[in-house]
């Protein structure tokens, strides 16, 4: 019986506890809910500071406004964005997280709060603000709208500037096109000019200036001039002596119609026998000028060496073998030798110098003997072809002077 009392009186004692545990729990609960809302109401209402102080004046931030006043003294319009995150800075990391951290974080705020400082007193300044910001806003439409047609204007000024640049660089390409093709032709016709400027230089005008033909047509002509006029020595050209030539021959014919027949006649027969010996002279040069040739090439066939034909030795015996000669005394040279060796060479006495006769000159004698014979030789024969001339001379002079008796 003892013993069942006892377990009833803990019995109750248990669901004593049990039931304060719970009223416990459930006051524990109420309580974090109360902190949980007391912590979005303070973040909220930290953020309705926050604004009011966004919107108040600059004037009156500079002084009141501690939540963003710059610890450098510079001034608030060009402070940064804040650096506490309400939403960030309350938000815990787990749902196991303790009240401490918030209690922790409220008992901070309030002891780093700087006074509770309001530019507003009456809520209609803020609407008041209000409107005017919306007025602002609607300033700002309206001024949009009203530049709604003049960016309709410069879009589709755009698009036809565009258009239009297009169409300026098509002409243009078209243009350097056509400039290119014409560039092409000119080039072209300037090589087959060029071309054909060669031709007419190196072919026609070379052959109507200085071909073969042209070249005896002006000796011919020059000829002409000098035994009809006299020397050219004004260095005329063909034409203006072929102009001379017939003004003389004019002014001959007319001579040769006012003379007497028989006197024509004698000088057309000494004009013949003069052409006719021209002629033989002529022809007798270029036989002369043939066989002299033909000499040349006897003369270079007669000094050839002739060809030495040999028979190969077929050995059937054992060579002979020839005893060599004992070396001679070294020769001296002559007075003349050794003063040649001693100027123009590096001849030493005790060399041999029959090695430095290859650096003798072809016609080396120091008497000058040859060259005197070489001289009085040429003299000789000048004045053998003097005197022959001379003589010749005087035959022409006396066959001149009894045809002249005989006519």
């Amino acid at each position: 019986m003892h013993m069942l009392e006892k377990a009833e009186r803990e019995a109750k004692l248990t669901e004593e506890i049990s039931a304060r545990r719970n009223e416990l729990a459930k006051q524990f609960g109420q309580s974090r809910l109360d902190v949980y809302v007391w912590e979005e109401n303070w973040r909220l209402v930290k953020m309705c500071q926050m604004f009011l102080y966004q919107v108040s004046p600059v004037a009156w931030r500079a002084k009141y406004d501690w939540l963003q006043r710059p610890e450098s003294g510079r001034s608030i319009i060009f402070t940064d964005a804040p650096s506490t995150d309400l939403f960030s800075r309350y938000k815990t990391l787990d749902e196991s997280a303790s009240l401490e951290n918030l209690i922790e974080l409220f008992e901070q705020d309030v002891a780093d709060a700087g006074p509770a400082e309001l530019y507003f007193e009456d809520p209609f300044d803020l609407i008041r603000i209000f409107r005017a910001m919306e007025t602002q806003n609607l300033n700002a439409l309206i001024h949009l709208e009203s530049l709604a047609a003049p960016m309709a204007d410069i879009t589709k000024t755009i698009t036809v500037t565009e258009a239009q640049i297009k169409r300026e660089i098509s002409e243009i390409t078209s243009m350097i096109n056509d400039l290119e093709n014409s560039i092409a032709k000119a080039e072209s016709r300037a090589a087959k000019l060029e071309e054909y400027a060669n031709y007419l230089l190196r072919d026609v005008f070379r052959r109507l200036v200085c071909s073969e033909e042209v070249l005896y047509l002006r000796v011919f002509v020059e000829d002409t001039y000098e035994n009809c006029i006299g020397p050219n020595d004004a260095n005329l050209d063909s034409f203006s002596m072929m102009k001379w030539i017939e003004k003389i021959y004019e002014e001959l014919n007319l001579q040769l119609d006012n003379l007497p027949r028989e006197i024509v006649r004698a000088c057309e027969r000494e004009g013949f026998r003069q052409e006719m010996k021209s002629i033989k002279e002529a022809e007798d040069a270029a036989k002369k000028f043939e066989l002299m040739h033909r000499l040349l090439d006897a003369l270079k066939r007669i000094m050839e060496p002739p060809a030495t034909k040999k028979r190969l030795l077929i050995r059937r015996s054992v060579p002979i073998t020839t005893k060599a000669r004992l070396p001679s005394r070294m020769p001296k040279p002559t007075d003349e030798e050794a003063q040649f060796l001693t100027f123009f060479t590096d001849y030493c006495g005790r060399e041999d110098f029959v090695a430095y006769r290859s650096k003798f000159p072809d016609d080396f004698d120091l008497t000058f003997r040859r060259k005197r014979d070489d001289i009085e030789a040429e003299v000789a024969t000048f004045n053998d072809v003097s005197s022959s001339r001379e003589q010749i001379m005087r035959e022409k002079e006396k066959e001149e002077v009894t045809e002249e008796e005989r006519k």
